[in-house]
């Protein structure tokens, strides 16, 4: 097979680059051709232009493309649709949705007779707590989500939570078109990590603290970065020597929630030598980071998966995080994790924390439990069979 992956971004990290280099890898290595088209924009690292390099049958390519600000974090690509059209593919595998980009892949699979595959990412438009960002995803779904629901042969869902919640919103015009495939973790990533001291040098860290680790995008409000702060200036209360590492995309660009949230807040509560904003981090720091926390928070807003929730479980760190979407599945409540209803019940969050810490003990083991289930559940060698099989199924 020939299948086109296509999406806003990819040359670096987060959970839905991760996911498409992850199906490009698996497919590559079962034979078929794959091609990667989305924007040539770095907003990040180049963790994924640098890891293209040692794929065979992978292309990747890469478009001149425009910031949108409605919707925010996005972006337009002039050509995409002209360049999905001269491309000779069996399969065209759209992701996002609700996103411009999935509505050209529509465009294209109707030209090109092929079949259409999306997955969904989909966050519900109440996850966005700004009016703006709230009316605006409450409109694209209503116009680009239903054509996608329409338009598409199937529709992956990263979990049995999100396809519920895909349900309440779609439910008329998915006619049995939707499928459960959950990500997973890439056992491999974690065997090299960048040890303490270098981190600690590299990025001017304390010495002698207790770290707690946010990863996410940073600059995405619904991720709870300003949330994780609060937190955290409340558990050190009780343990003062609590430092909070935040990693993932954060420009140095100004942009109101840095500007008029975050950077406010840190400066009122007198965070600034309690925390570090790291930024993006490459996949040996990653694990070394992961190696120096005892928590891995994130109250998060609404998460259709959360592949960070999931590397945290492997690499034995509990996590924290809202229970809400998809982290119900990865986290067991009181076993590997806890779950707190509500991204912004500062309380709760800042107990359970606290009893972690407290309990060094119940912590590691909670860690342990939660590393053998990543290592029995979420390889993406499973992700990778029943996206071929569901590939093979339409073509028949």
């Amino acid at each position: 097979m020939k299948i086109v992956h296509v999406n806003f971004k990819f040359l670096d990290e987060g959970g839905r680059s991760e996911y498409i280099f992850q199906l490009a890898k698996g497919l590559s290595q079962k034979g078929h051709f794959v091609y990667i088209v989305s924007s040539d924009e770095l907003t990040g690292i180049p963790l994924n232009k640098n890891r293209l390099k040692n794929l065979k049958n992978v292309k990747f390519i890469g478009l001149p493309a425009v910031p949108t600000s409605v919707p925010s974090r996005r972006f337009f690509i002039p050509d995409l649709a002209k360049t999905l059209l001269k491309l000779k593919v069996d399969i065209i595998h759209a992701h996002g949705i609700s996103d411009l980009t999935t509505q050209m892949a529509i465009l294209s699979a109707r030209v090109k007779n092929v079949p259409l595959v999306v997955s969904t990412y989909f966050h519900p438009c109440w996850a966005y707590r700004e009016k703006q960002d709230y009316l605006i995803w409450k409109a694209t779904h209503e116009v680009f989500g239903k054509t996608a629901c329409i338009e598409s042969k199937r529709i992956i869902c990263a979990s049995k939570e999100e396809k519920s919640d895909i349900q309440k919103t779609f439910n008329a015009l998915l006619n049995g078109k939707l499928a459960v495939i959950e990500p997973g973790v890439d056992f491999s990533q974690f065997e090299n990590f960048t040890l303490e001291d270098s981190l600690i040098k590299k990025f001017n860290l304390p010495k002698n603290r207790r770290f707690i680790l946010i990863l996410a995008d940073l600059k995405n409000p619904r991720k709870g970065l300003y949330e994780a702060i609060k937190i955290v200036n409340e558990v050190r209360k009780v343990i003062p020597s609590l430092y909070l590492l935040a990693c993932g995309s954060w420009p140095e660009y100004n942009f109101s929630y840095k500007t008029k949230q975050v950077l406010p807040l840190i400066k009122r509560l007198g965070m600034n030598s309690n925390m570090s904003i790291l930024g993006p981090v490459t996949i040996s720091e990653k694990a070394g980071l992961f190696k120096m926390a005892e928590v891995f928070l994130s109250p998060t807003t609404y998460e259709s998966f959360g592949i960070a929730l999931a590397e945290a479980l492997y690499n034995k760190v509990p996590v924290v995080t809202t229970k809400i979407g998809g982290t119900q599945t990865i986290i067991n409540d009181k076993k590997d994790g806890f779950l707190v209803n509500g991204n912004d019940n500062i309380n709760d969050f800042t107990q359970r924390v606290i009893f972690l810490l407290q309990n060094k003990e119940k912590a590691l083991k909670m860690g342990e439990l939660g590393h053998k289930k990543i290592c029995r559940n979420f390889g993406w060698e499973k992700a990778v069979r029943k996206t071929e099989k569901l590939y093979e199924k339409l073509l028949d």
